[in-house]
């Protein structure tokens, strides 16, 4: 048995059984926690997290496959399950992270519509637990508030990018020079509420 498989939680609600109830607790909760553990959603009820586990699924990825490319769009960010994967930034020809179970990527682009700003490899067979637009979506259209606390979230690590000159907070208009209302109203803008 590989090391990565004995690691590997299991996720009884996926996007092709959203409605398999079937009776797991402690894997259920370990999604939960995980997904508690990403800054967006630390403030959201067991209710919220619920839906957003039962529209999200699990992708299985092999060492070495790319999950997505700089400037690739985003439509979807991920939180690892089991396996490794590496941040690598070809702007700056330099690896940025390495990410192990519990670390989530890919939000950035997912929230504000900006194309990806690294690209994301499989370093370890790696299974991510993959959250879609359209869930988010749904997500944000049943709870409207959670877009001012992602808002908040997504500020702090749009700065950390770009202080790694990664993305540009600078405004392109001049009368929303508050980077948390413009990023605020491009999810409100993005997601339709």
């Amino acid at each position: 048995m590989r090391p990565e498989t004995a690691k590997q939680p299991q996720v009884p609600i996926t996007a092709t059984s959203p409605l398999d109830h079937s009776p797991s607790p402690p894997t259920q909760k370990t999604l939960r926690v995980l997904l508690h553990q990403v800054s967006y959603f630390q403030d959201c009820t067991n209710a919220q997290l619920r839906l957003l586990i039962e529209q999200g699924y699990r992708q299985y990825y092999p060492a070495g496959q790319l999950i997505f490319s700089e400037n690739d769009l985003g439509e979807s960010f991920y939180v690892i399950l089991s396996g490794k994967v590496e941040v690598f930034s070809q702007k700056l020809n330099q690896t940025l992270a390495t990410l192990t179970v519990g670390d989530f990527f890919g939000e950035i682009s997912l929230l504000t519509g900006a194309s990806r700003s690294a690209t994301v490899r499989v370093i370890e067979a790696a299974t991510l637990f993959v959250v879609n637009r359209q869930a988010l979506q749904k997500l944000l259209l049943n709870h409207p508030s959670l877009a001012e606390k992602i808002a908040q979230s997504l500020l702090q690590r749009r700065q950390s990018l770009e202080e790694l000159g990664l993305a540009d907070l600078n405004p392109n208009h001049p009368a929303e020079a508050d980077p948390f209302l413009r990023i605020r109203r491009q999810i409100q803008t993005l997601f339709g509420i």
